[in-house]
């Protein structure tokens, strides 16, 4: 019988120390150290000689932290090395005196490897936000396939170049070795062919590869001309608005994203394009469910600058003369995109005539990103004025910049077509990297003052 008791009573000890061990794990999950642990990034960012982030705001207990060769990075004040640097005092926070990319790697207790967090350091930068409201001209590089229609012979519907294999999206490039140059030339090639009673060879651009497809003219009676059933685009025009500029450089980007074909939602390749002020003469307004716009009117035949890159995150090029600017007398500095933070902001743009306005927004949420994408903050307009003017975001607005702090922050770019009071923006450490402005240093590069390290995995 005491034998009994004493299983029951060893038993009832695991239990218990069981349960004791649970609830431990639960405290320790729960406490402010572990959670700071485990939130603990695998890449920061933070601007040379003036950020100083905090990356930790509780410390586990026996935390030590070093790089692999001597680097110009701080924590807690003190510079990291090779050596093995014990961290003492919370928050954690990391700053640097020069530009460069230094990799991390804590440990717990002086030997459990728990963490590597890579610090990018960049060198501020400074751009002009513009928000004038301007027109836009391109040429594509190519005749864009926009839709395919019948062609009308003696026999009924015949779709000649769907027949042969091109489709909507494809890029015409030339026609029996002739560079086609636009929707007009394109006519004048498949007229002749098609009274010579010869094929047509034409060079396809799809998907980053050309090929050859023959396709034979067909003679439609009802239009009375030879066709091959094809709608295609040579181009584009619209208004738009300049999102922001370098002085030095006079490198633009305007819009905050890709001019692309309403009817196949391709973007446009550019062969060459202009852009020149314009004024607007009137506003379509938003509603829900339908999109507003600005009605525009070119105001100066002299051309502001030239277009070479039609990119999602917007339209670049080089300007040939300054705009006008009477909202600011020197550049503003970028904001990173951690910089970045919900709260009351600005936009720059146009509402009547030619003339930029301030006006309040409301930036709602900010998205954490690693890679450039439009959707990289969700904004709301909060200023009355604009509001009762066009109804919120409306076509044209978008390139309009953002402002917060004093910092160039990012582009409006999308409206919510049910809520057009809400859309989403860009971050402007985006369009300044396609400019040429912001350049990180690569993990590889020996120039970087914060050397030290390959890529890595965090583990």
């Amino acid at each position: 019988m005491q034998k009994g008791d004493d299983g029951l009573k060893g038993l009832k000890k695991r239990n218990i120390l069981g349960i004791v061990i649970i609830i431990g794990i639960v405290l320790l999950c729960s406490s402010a150290e572990y959670q700071s642990l485990v939130s603990l990034p695998e890449r920061v960012q933070i601007v040379s000689g003036q950020d100083v982030k905090s990356i930790m705001e509780a410390l586990p207990f026996g935390v030590t932290v070093r790089t692999q060769e001597q680097t110009n990075l701080l924590i807690n004040g003190e510079f990291v090395s090779p050596q093995w640097l014990k961290i003492s005092d919370s928050p954690v926070q990391v700053q640097a005196t020069e530009p460069g990319i230094v990799q991390l790697e804590f440990r717990l207790l002086g030997f459990i490897p728990f963490r590597r967090l890579t610090v990018e350091a960049v060198d501020p930068v400074q751009i002009m936000p513009a928000g004038h409201s301007i027109g836009v001209v391109v040429s594509s590089d190519g005749i864009m396939v926009i839709d395919h229609v019948p062609v009308q012979d003696t026999v009924g519907s015949r779709f000649p170049a769907r027949e042969a294999g091109i489709r909507i999206g494809d890029l015409m490039l030339s026609i029996n070795g002739d560079r086609i140059e636009s929707k007009e030339h394109l006519a004048e090639l498949v007229t002749a062919a098609g009274e010579a009673d010869e094929p047509l060879v034409v060079v396809i651009r799809r998907d980053e590869r050309d090929f050859e497809v023959p396709v034979f003219p067909q003679y439609d009676r009802l239009e009375r001309q030879y066709r091959l059933g094809l709608l295609v685009r040579d181009g584009a025009a619209g208004v738009g608005t300049l999102t922001a500029y370098d002085p030095e450089s006079m490198r633009f980007v305007a819009l905050g994203h890709e001019i692309s074909d309403g009817r196949s939602q391709q973007p446009i390749p550019i062969r060459e394009g202009n852009i020149v002020l314009a004024d607007v003469s009137g506003i379509s307004g938003a509603e829900r469910g339908v999109p507003g716009e600005k009605i525009g009117v070119f105001t100066d035949d002299e051309v502001l600058g030239t277009i070479d890159t039609n990119t999602s995150l917007g339209l670049f090029g080089d300007l040939r003369i300054l705009p006008e600017q009477e909202m600011f007398d020197r550049s503003v500095r970028v904001a990173l995109r951690h910089e970045v933070e919900p709260g009351p902001a600005e936009i720059l743009t146009v509402v009547r005539g030619g003339e930029v306005q301030r006006f309040a927004v409301e930036i709602e949420r900010v998205q954490m990103q690693n890679h450039p994408d439009q959707k990289g903050m969700i904004l709301r307009i909060t200023d009355p004025e604009l509001v009762h003017i066009t109804g919120g975001i409306v076509q044209g607005m978008s390139g309009s910049p953002i402002l917060q702090n004093g910092r160039f922050v990012g582009a409006v770019t999308h409206v919510f077509v049910n809520d057009p009071t809400r859309g989403y923006g860009v971050y402007a450490e985006w369009l300044a990297r396609e400019l040429g402005v912001l350049v990180s240093q690569s993990l590889e590069s020996p120039a970087a003052p914060l050397r030290g390290i390959a890529a890595f995995v965090s583990r």
